[in-house]
């Protein structure tokens, strides 16, 4: 059996958030897109820690990028906020829901008044691994909950196979593809043997 159940991103607190993505406000990998948004508007929103690590990412198309922070308890982090500094990277703090559309822009929304529009926006948020089910089988995961398995994509049960998103690597489809190819080349092995030794 071969699990691709992949993962769910989070997202910010907005009743429109599908629209967004559609239009290409709010989208989700820059590894995937991130050369669209050269040299445009660019913000990531999320927990510092998540948040920061996706800006520093981005730094590399465009100079106009702003974190959005969401987490109250970390903003005041001096060695985040001095490596974003260095980076040229601007912070603000706001909720969760502040997003909402405008035209072709995202806007945000501050407690005290200020609007601040952006090309498009990142949400830096974290997500549900989708990996309870072999879990449930007896599958081992890490801490976050990537089904962990060997180079040919084999969990710790005999048989279960897993791949994609729901294994600790990059989110591609391109990297599905080759968990895929190693993880059906070893079980077409596995179940030949298993026939010869029926």
């Amino acid at each position: 059996m071969l699990m691709a159940t992949g993962i769910v991103d989070k997202l910010p607190d907005i009743s429109n958030a599908a629209d967004l993505i559609k239009a290409g406000t709010l989208r989700l990998c820059p590894i995937c897109d991130g050369y669209e948004v050269i040299d445009k508007r660019v913000a990531v929103i999320g927990p510092l820690k998540n948040a920061m690590k996706k800006a520093l990412f981005m730094r590399t198309f465009t100079r106009n990028l702003t974190l959005l922070i969401t987490d109250p308890e970390t903003r005041d982090d001096p060695h985040a906020l001095a490596v974003l500094a260095r980076e040229g990277i601007e912070v603000a703090a706001c909720t969760r829901d502040a997003i909402r559309a405008s035209g072709p822009d995202a806007i945000v929304e501050f407690s005290d008044g200020k609007v601040l529009a952006f090309d498009t926006i990142y949400p830096a948020m974290g997500c549900t691994m989708r990996s309870q089910l072999a879990v449930e089988l007896g599958a081992k995961c890490d801490e976050v909950g990537n089904l962990v398995t060997d180079s040919h994509q084999r969990t710790n049960i005999l048989g279960l196979y897993a791949a994609g998103d729901v294994v600790d690597e990059i989110n591609q489809i391109a990297v599905a593809f080759g968990h895929a190819a190693a993880a059906a080349s070893d079980i077409h092995n596995y179940l030949a043997n298993s026939d010869r030794d029926a």
